[in-house]
Order: structure tokens, then C-alpha cells, then sequence
């Protein structure tokens, strides 16, 4: 009787445990689900050009912690980012190596630290981006490595 429930007991905290990795693992965007993000908003910008900037800024290009980044190849200005617009990529590290080495039809990565959406802290996280140019812009879209 006793072996029995102790395997229950062991057997109901290791699916809780699961469960809440499990939980934790949702609540942020994948290295896979950045990819294909990025992949979703080059292909609109492939058929649309510039007209796809506002759907590109908007909550269907956004999910969780996941957003599209474009910015102008000719003033490196940032024209879609949820808190960033307007700003010259190049004032970051990152955003030199990124404006430097996009070429079209190639995605790169490249690794900074950045303040995750929603957050409870403002601390920088480690974040990987993938990014390529597309037309007169490069755009990309990171996943935030967790801590």
C-alpha cells in the first residue's frame, strides 16, 4: 500500500514539475518560431514592398516575446520595432554588424543583449537574431536565450 503511494505521489510531482517546464518553455518565443516569423515577413515584403510596413508593425507580426525589426538600408533608421522606431540601427554594436553583413536571400545571426517585451526587469537579456535584407531594408526577428 505504501509503495503504491508513494509512486502516485512521485507520479503526480514529476507531471507537475513537467507541467510547469513545460508552462515556463511557452511563455517565450523559440529559435524556431523566430525563423519562421522572419520567414513570414519576408515573404510579404516580397510581394508587398513597403506596403507591408504597418502589418509588419502590427500584433500579427508580434508573438510573446517575437516581433519584426526592419531597418532602412540607405539610413539605417529602424522603421518597424515595438519600442525602437525611429532610431539609427547603427548607434548599437549589433545593429553595425547586422547593416554591414545582410545580404538578400541569405539569413544571418548575430547575438546581443536586449530588453525582453514584457519583462518584469529592464536588464538586458542575451538575444540571438536572425536577419537578412530584403529590397531596401534589412529585417529580422530574435528569440531571447533563457536564464
Amino acid at each position: 500500500m505504501f509503495r503504491k503511494l508513494a509512486f502516485a505521489v512521485a507520479s503526480v510531482s514529476a507531471l507537475m514539475l513537467a507541467t510547469m517546464a513545460l508552462a515556463e518553455t511557452a511563455k517565450y518565443g523559440t529559435a524556431e518560431e523566430a525563423r519562421a516569423l522572419l520567414d513570414r515577413a519576408v515573404a510579404l515584403l516580397q510581394a508587398e514592398g513597403r506596403a507591408a510596413i504597418p502589418q509588419l508593425d502590427s500584433d500579427s507580426f508580434r508573438d510573446r516575446d517575437l516581433y519584426i525589426f526592419c531597418s532602412n538600408v540607405s539610413d539605417s533608421v529602424s522603421v518597424v520595432h515595438p519600442t525602437a522606431k525611429g532610431v539609427t540601427i547603427l548607434d548599437y554594436d549589433f545593429g553595425k554588424e547586422v547593416m554591414a553583413n545582410a545580404i538578400e536571400g541569405e539569413v544571418k545571426e548575430v547575438t546581443y543583449e536586449w530588453r525582453r517585451p514584457g519583462a518584469d526587469s529592464d536588464a538586458p537579456v542575451k538575444k540571438t537574431a536572425y536577419y537578412t535584407r530584403v529590397g531596401d531594408l534589412v529585417c529580422g526577428s530574435g528569440y531571447y536565450v533563457q536564464p
